[in-house]
């Protein structure tokens, strides 16, 4: 259970860090704030906490006894029985992406379709 005392700690954690890009070893790209750098040992951990609200976002649209939503560390799955449902779950992932201050990397996602009728 997350502690509101925890919260805060977290979210003060996430707020005051800030990266800076190099090049060539030497030269300052530029600062940006982030999240948990990559390679923590918390970054599993707070990743598990921030997506577990996905799938229960998603499900909610959906008929019982469905699983529409299937996570694998950081792989995320939406199975869809049509292209009206997949674009319904599409819709529904997006919606819980702004309202959690996500992007999807689209360069990284595809449609795999077991059945082309």
């Amino acid at each position: 259970m997350i502690t509101p005392s925890l919260c805060h700690q977290l979210e003060r954690m996430l707020k005051l860090t800030s990266f800076q890009t190099v090049r060539d070893d030497s030269k300052a790209v530029g600062t940006f704030n982030a999240g948990v750098p990559q390679g923590s040992v918390t970054s599993p951990s707070l990743y598990n906490m921030f997506i577990g609200s996905f799938p229960r976002s998603v499900i909610a649209g959906e008929p019982r006894n469905t699983n529409p939503v299937i996570l694998f560390a950081d792989y995320v799955e939406l199975k869809a029985r049509s292209r009206d449902e997949l674009q319904a779950l599409l819709k529904q992932a997006e919606t819980w992406a702004v309202a959690n201050d996500m992007f999807w990397n689209v360069t990284k996602c595809s449609i795999i379709c077991a059945d082309p009728n």
